[in-house]
């Protein structure tokens, strides 16, 4: 939790490690269920949450469309402030970015938005929490170490792969119809793409999982090393792009065209997957995965993988 907030306080509002933390927290009771009572519950709980949250911004939506409402006091108003306020809030941090004033880009985060981690989390806890207890079931019924029939897991990863992407363009491609408005684009974020995700995103576990075993290549090697510093490289990207678009450094916010938005992308994947590999091959840990572990065991860590013994000269 403190790592994310100092993240989101110092280097990008986009953190994720302060909700992790606080869901966590939510989620440690819970460990010692059977395994397929927490997956039932979980899977309830996610998509009651899901359809409350489609209820909901779907009656904004609807609202906002058929100004049915009066302009004071309902739904479609409260939209309409919602987004004129983060809309004056971005401009305002697009100009202390642009301008390279990053103490008034920090001191502007600090005074508007330093309670936001703390206070709006209820909303992805809807569904952080349930995965994670997915998470928890699926480890322990073996989905991660091949006690599970290797060629369902793969029939059924497809399908939910290839399924919830189905349903997810289908959302996208409504939105672009709609002119990608503001009440549109939430309802589908918020809520509607809630149900193909789930099923899009466990059958990529699966598949992943049925092929991490195999994946010994150059491709696999270095995709396993990225993720054992998966929390270094989720900081490190953010420094980096953090040099990369304040105006105080490279100065690329707001210059950039889409395809040169990917190509920052591709080459930061292709550091990571570079960096990664290479870091491990010297060290046992990543650089944070060390720190975080040290802190956690309050213990000092050997950091330095040791060294092969040479053969003697003779």
């Amino acid at each position: 939790m403190l790592f994310g907030y100092a993240h989101f306080l110092f280097i990008s509002k986009t953190d994720i490690l302060t909700l992790y933390a606080t869901c966590g927290l939510v989620a440690l009771p819970f460990v010692n269920w059977r395994p397929r009572t927490q997956l039932w519950v979980a899977v309830l709980v996610y998509l009651l949450g899901a359809l409350k949250d489609s209820v909901f911004h779907g009656m904004v939506y609807a609202a906002q469309t058929a100004q049915t409402v009066s302009s004071s006091d309902g739904m479609a108003s409260m939209a309409g402030r919602m987004g004129e306020a983060r809309i004056a809030d971005d401009r305002i941090e697009a100009v202390l970015i642009r301008a390279g004033d990053y103490g008034a880009w920090v001191s502007h985060n600090i005074i508007e938005h330093s309670m936001q981690p703390l206070l709006s989390w209820f909303p992805g806890a809807r569904e952080i929490i349930p995965l994670m207890l997915i998470g928890m079931a699926l480890y322990r019924l073996g989905l991660f170490d091949g006690r599970l029939d290797a060629r369902r897991q793969v029939r059924w990863g497809w399908i939910g792969l290839l399924g919830g992407f189905a349903g997810t363009l289908a959302i996208g491609l409504w939105n672009l119809a709609e002119g990608l408005s503001y009440t549109a684009a939430i309802w589908s974020f918020e809520g509607l793409s809630a149900f193909p995700r789930l099923p899009m995103t466990l059958g990529l576990v699966a598949l992943l999982a049925s092929w991490a075993p195999h994946a010994t290549g150059w491709l696999g090697s270095r995709i396993s090393a990225a993720g054992r510093m998966a929390f270094s490289n989720y900081l490190g990207t953010s420094i980096l792009m953090l040099f990369m678009f304040h105006g105080w450094a490279r100065g690329l916010f707001g210059e950039l065209t889409r395809p040169g938005l990917y190509g920052v992308t591709f080459a930061t994947w292709a550091i990571m997957l570079a960096s990664s590999r290479a870091w491990l091959a010297c060290y046992q840990f990543g650089p944070l995965e060390w720190f975080w572990r040290c802190l956690t065991y309050m213990r000092f860590f050997p950091m330095r993988r040791a060294m092969k013994a040479q053969p003697s000269m003779r």
